[in-house]
């Protein structure tokens, strides 16, 4: 068969995107088997953080619950290098591994459930609704607010519009829907009856943020707060990325002083993504640790799976099933399917991909995972005695999208396995 100058040309963008990710995926397996016994990863990432610079990033999210009409959620950048430095009030974030990655921050407690801050008393949190009283109308099981610019008037459109354009999502009307909201257990009758271990690891959930829409915020934590068996959570870690909206600094901590698990950790500087997660790490104590973005809710039941596929394996790390909330009217919608991460050659990035693939066909599982090649960023869990043996997350990834990536790679490489888990099933 004759080589057409078409087929050479196809050929060869077709390998040159493989080449180079079997280059990187050798590199990220590679990356410490060449290295002295004298250069532990604690030591690596603090030279990977003195040598940042400082680099800003428009965006950061993935549309893992709510989803947006047309464009990213949220706004997560990345930061200069310099170390925050602690407060006198705070304390002092525990160095677990010698080598800090080179970040400082902030942790408020309070202790017994009370805040010793007397300088909270006069602070006024922003508006929201903490609850519906019993038999309210218009909400339904799902919390609705159908509200749409258009139907406002004049004087109401300017601040739809300014919430709007801040978090790219329907601010308005979620301040109208209680931060305790019920939403549909949309779980099989199979899978509502699974019996899981009586007895399972205790998690700590980091969820980091940076301008965060308050009624967002406190639904996503509320909604861990209230669907989680108090014997499966140590604690919530909420680690501020430096925000500069005053309704998430002391309104905040006034808010959370009486949630005794809730633990509100501030860096002192932008740290971006992945120093903001490790900031979260060294503050926490749970056996497992599952990080979850700031704009989302957990449904009934979404712990057990998780937990119960690291207590069989810690090596194994399971991803959920990830619903999805409408950016305009809030509402709560079930995917009905569970994809699995893939991986685009071109560009070296996260994908969905169908989990009808033959490489997912062909691996032994159990009934209730699938294994999945990739694993999106923003919602998983992870034994933190198997995390630290990964060597965490490397600072010195400057850019949103990349550390999922580096850790799927990890995983692999070690023989062990990403999963997504439907509850159940």
């Amino acid at each position: 068969m004759r080589w057409t100058r078409f087929r050479v040309v196809r050929l060869v963008t077709l390998l040159v995107p493989a080449v180079w990710f079997l280059y990187v995926l050798q590199v990220f397996l590679a990356k410490d088997a060449g290295l002295p016994d004298d250069d532990p990863p604690a030591a690596r990432r603090q030279q990977a953080v003195d040598s940042m610079a400082v680099v800003r990033h428009p965006a950061y999210n993935i549309s893992a619950t709510m989803v947006p009409e047309g464009q990213a959620l949220g706004s997560h950048g990345n930061v200069d290098a310099q170390k925050p430095q602690l407060q006198n009030s705070g304390v002092k974030i525990p160095d677990k591994d010698n080598g800090n990655h080179g970040l400082l921050g902030n942790v408020l407690k309070f202790p017994e459930g009370k805040s010793d801050l007397s300088d909270l008393a006069n602070i006024t949190y922003p508006p929201f609704i903490e609850r519906l009283p019993p038999n309210a109308e218009g909400q339904g099981p799902k919390g609705l607010q159908q509200i749409r610019e258009e139907w406002l008037p004049a004087d109401k459109r300017q601040e739809f519009q300014a919430k709007w354009k801040a978090n790219s999502f329907n601010q308005y009307a979620s301040d109208l829907i209680p931060v305790h909201r019920d939403l549909p257990d949309v779980r099989p009758a199979q899978c509502q009856s699974k019996k899981y271990p009586t007895v399972l690891p205790r998690m700590s959930v980091i969820i980091i943020f940076h301008n965060e829409a308050w009624s967002v915020l406190l639904r996503s934590v509320h909604s861990i707060l209230d669907r989680t068996q108090p014997d499966q959570l140590l604690e919530v870690i909420l680690v501020d990325d430096f925000s500069d909206m005053e309704h998430l600094k002391k309104p905040l901590d006034k808010y959370f002083r009486d949630y005794p698990k809730v633990k509100v950790v501030r860096s002192e500087e932008r740290g971006g993504l992945t120093r903001a997660r490790l900031l979260g790490c060294q503050a926490s104590g749970g056996e497992v640790l599952v990080f979850l973005d700031s704009h989302i809710e957990c449904t009934k039941g979404w712990a057990e799976p998780l937990l119960a596929v690291i207590a069989a394996d810690y090596k194994a790390v399971p991803f959920p099933a990830i619903d999805m909330i409408s950016a305009m009217s809030l509402a709560y919608g079930a995917h009905g399917t569970s994809p699995v991460g893939g991986l685009a050659l071109q560009t070296l990035t996260f994908i969905w991909a169908s989990s009808d693939m033959h490489v997912i066909r062909t691996r032994p599982t159990a009934p209730d995972t699938k294994p999945s090649p990739t694993m999106p960023g923003g919602l998983f869990a992870i034994s933190r005695r198997w995390f630290e043996e990964l060597g965490g997350y490397d600072p010195d990834l400057k850019y949103w999208g990349g550390e999922n990536m580096e850790l799927s790679f990890k995983v692999s490489g070690k023989g062990a396995g990403v999963y997504t888990v439907h509850p159940g099933y």
